[in-house]
């Protein structure tokens, strides 16, 4: 008796660790694609920059170079990051 109600208890045990597992995956894919959308635009804003920074109306203008500096720093950083969600590991 006391034999099977610990079969049961661990079969409990696995069933809700299984389901856990389950839920934290969803959740890493959903926070992964979101942020795969994420750095595509900030790719795509910090393009678009570049091309105003390029016309001669806006040439060297300091305010405009700053913002691109910052940008391309937070498309960095978001890279770092993007790595961080991979689930491959590369280690150097």
């Amino acid at each position: 008796m006391i034999l099977w109600s610990v079969c049961i208890l661990s079969l409990l045990g696995n069933c809700f660790l299984l389901w856990y597992l389950r839920e934290m995956l969803r959740g890493f894919i959903f926070m992964r694609s979101h942020y795969d959308k994420y750095s595509l635009e900030l790719d795509q804003y910090v393009s678009h920059l570049e091309e105003a920074l390029q016309m001669e109306l806006l040439y060297d203008e300091p305010i405009l170079k700053s913002l691109m500096s910052h940008s391309r720093e937070m498309l960095s950083l978001t890279n770092e990051h993007k790595e961080g969600f991979s689930l491959d590991e590369k280690e150097d």
